[in-house]
């Protein structure tokens, strides 16, 4: 039991880190891209 259960759990860990970098990667950028458009507006005003 040992062995093998602490191995999928760690499987399943780094998958689900995995996941958790993809979204928080997609937030950043989306972050970005917010941030460049609003100061693109403010230099426009």
């Amino acid at each position: 039991m040992g062995k093998n259960a602490t191995k999928g759990f760690d499987v399943l860990e780094v998958l689900g880190r995995k996941k958790t970098i993809k979204k928080r990667k997609l937030q950043e950028t989306k972050n970005c891209f917010l941030q460049k458009k609003f100061i693109e507006r403010k230099l426009l005003v």
